[in-house]
């Protein structure tokens, strides 16, 4: 099995008044972490009743948690409304930083994705984890976007674009594409996504 890294939030999603662990990078770690592979998550957690919550699913599904996973801000949540349809919408109450930054892994795959790679501060040093990547290791992301917490779409899509070209894997959904690239069609977005360095879109 694989040694991972995934960098990332973890956050509590409130639904009907109860608390989940949730966060699209720490699901990515506790699946792969049921899959068997050795994971680590790096993120950012208060020393708190969520906090608390997240850290043992994570114990739960075999991932490790980074020492330095926890600050002195309060963690992170989201408050979840489902329609009729199924479809979900957040309000999110939340910072996003890595104050101890990220220490080097020699993992096999480094991820990343969601908040933590367009939200500051800590997209920055999410940022510059991509960069200092060693050759070997095989790089992920995925924007998933989420245009509510951004106040800059501009600079938003500057920082999304430079994790791209620092990723040998991009996954993004739709409505992603459609936010960052409004008019174009799936094959114009795809070829853009490669042609700024990625290797598979």
């Amino acid at each position: 099995m694989a040694q991972i890294q995934v960098v990332g939030e973890a956050l509590a999603d409130i639904v009907d008044g109860v608390a989940h662990p949730g966060g699209s990078p720490m699901n990515v770690a506790v699946g792969l972490g049921r899959l068997g592979h050795e994971v680590t998550l790096t993120t950012d957690l208060g020393d708190d009743e969520h906090g608390a919550l997240i850290s043992a699913h994570l114990a739960d599904s075999s991932v490790k948690l980074a020492a330095d996973s926890y600050s002195q801000e309060s963690t992170s949540f989201a408050t979840v409304s489902v329609d009729g349809v199924g479809d979900a919408t957040y309000e999110f109450s939340l910072a996003w930083d890595l104050p101890h930054g990220v220490v080097a892994s020699e993992a096999q795959l480094l991820h990343t994705g969601s908040i933590a790679g367009w939200l500051a501060p800590g997209c920055e040093k999410v940022l510059e984890t991509f960069e200092a990547s060693p050759a070997h290791q095989l790089r992920s992301y995925d924007p998933n976007v989420r245009p509510q917490l951004i106040r800059k779409r501009s600079a938003a899509v500057k920082q999304i674009e430079k994790m791209m070209s620092l990723s040998h894997v991009v996954k993004l959904s739709d409505d992603d594409a459609l936010w960052l690239y409004p008019g174009w069609d799936c094959q114009r977005i795809l070829d853009h996504i490669l042609e700024r360095g990625a290797k598979l879109a």
